[in-house]
């Protein structure tokens, strides 16, 4: 690990392009960037035009949040972890900035019951080694959040003076952990560790599906494709791979922890990256 946090800090001056206000990061990171290294990223204090997954508008004030875009180049084995591991990364970087955080699935952040961080994954096409050239778009609310963003939004509680900083704090340990999570190359690994970050384990909960019914699952977990495994009411086992899943009523577990200082996905023209193997399966009757 310090090994990686060295390699890290060593590269990310000429990695890291900043902006004042662009339209999207997303979309400045694949117009101009797609042919740049791994781990190449754009950062911006505004964007006019973000938007969440399924198409939804991601509503910030200026100079309030963490807006990055980050370019991946992986194999066949990690492409389909590539969002999944992103939404542990910033969960985890916000863990070492003090605050408790979870995941619900497949890679939103939780904290106090609500919604700080998403993450949404394009997929860019193939480069000349075969890999695949994912940008990976995450957005973190830093300060407060603006009321259209919902009942279901929060922000960190970060004051003004200090979001320049926690800023950087939060976009280096972004970066490390999320490089340090592939150097593994491992899906059991992964799985272990999304695991143990997932914050609805067990727990009954809404799941909307990509063709837009809905169905009721309590979670058991992901399988080794970073699939959400639950089980109906009937006691059917589900396989989930493309869906979003409401947060339960009861709140997630692990999420009753404050800021530890305190008294706290854009569409592309490609497919999105859980869209590569849109599928919900019921292992009673098919694999």
């Amino acid at each position: 690990m310090r090994r990686l946090q060295q390699q890290w800090a060593s590269m990310k001056s000429t990695l890291i392009h900043r902006f004042d206000c662009v339209d999207s990061t997303l979309r400045v990171l694949a117009d101009t960037y797609v042919d740049a290294e791994h781990l190449t990223t754009v950062i911006a204090d505004h964007q006019t035009e973000g938007r969440g997954r399924t198409g939804r508008a991601w509503n910030e004030l200026p100079g309030n949040s963490l807006l990055t875009a980050t370019l991946l180049r992986v194999d066949d084995t990690t492409v389909t972890w590539v969002t999944v591991l992103a939404g542990l990364a910033m969960c985890h970087a916000l863990r070492n900035l003090g605050f408790v955080t979870s995941l619900k699935w497949p890679n939103d952040v939780i904290y106090r019951h609500r919604k700080v961080a998403g993450i949404l994954s394009e997929h860019l096409g193939i480069d000349r080694s075969l890999r695949h050239v994912i940008a990976v778009g995450a957005g973190v609310n830093l300060g407060v959040v603006p009321q259209e963003a919902g009942p279901h939004a929060i922000g960190l509680g970060i004051t003004e003076d200090q979001r320049p900083a926690m800023r950087e704090a939060l976009l280096d340990g972004f970066l490390g952990r999320l490089d340090e999570l592939l150097e593994y190359h491992s899906p059991h690994r992964w799985r272990e560790l999304y695991m143990d970050a997932l914050g609805h384990l067990g727990m009954t909960s809404t799941v909307h599906l990509a063709d837009g019914s809905q169905i009721t699952v309590t979670a058991r977990g992901v399988d080794d494709s970073a699939a959400l495994i639950g089980m109906t009411p009937q006691g059917r086992r589900i396989r989930v791979s493309v869906g979003d899943v409401d947060l339960p009523d009861s709140g997630p577990r692990n999420l009753r922890g404050e800021h530890a200082a305190s008294s706290s996905s854009i569409e592309h023209p490609h497919r999105h990256l859980h869209e590569m193997s849109r599928r919900t399966t019921d292992e009673h009757t098919t694999r």
